[in-house]
């Protein structure tokens, strides 16, 4: 499995939504040879996951089935953001420190939803409705 740059993840996930209207994380995990699962038994504060799979050395992400979508949406963008940014942890280990209290892992955290809010609302699309949004009030006026 090659190595994904986060532009390459954020121009990927535009692609994505030119027929949808929005990013569809699944469709983009997929793209990425990941597969999405719903977790079983899980706890309130369980967001997802992704972890390799030894026996088919393929990434699986997990995903708290009892989240709102909008939260399962970011929750796999965060996900596809750690595939691209920390490649080489998972790939090493199999999945990630998730430590709260270690003070790397906080800022591969921070990194991760920094890029997971990129995946979902890339600049060029927020732009653009940004300005058909601004024109159509204008008009309105």
């Amino acid at each position: 499995m090659q190595q994904v740059t986060a532009d390459d993840l954020v121009n990927r996930a535009i692609g994505l939504s030119a027929g949808a209207g929005y990013i569809d994380v699944i469709k983009l995990a997929k793209l990425l040879d990941i597969n999405v699962f719903f977790a079983d038994d899980v706890k309130d504060d369980f967001n997802a996951c992704i972890e390799l799979d030894p026996e088919t050395n393929y990434y699986n992400i997990l995903v708290n089935p009892n989240h709102p979508l909008e939260r399962q949406r970011f929750s796999i963008a965060h996900e596809l953001a750690h595939y691209s940014l920390h490649k080489g942890k998972l790939d090493k280990k199999g999945k990630l420190n998730r430590d709260p209290k270690d003070l790397l892992n906080k800022m591969d955290e921070e990194k991760a939803d920094k890029l997971a809010a990129e995946i979902l609302m890339p600049a060029p699309l927020l732009k653009k409705y940004i300005t058909q949004y601004y024109f159509q009030f204008q008009l309105k006026l």
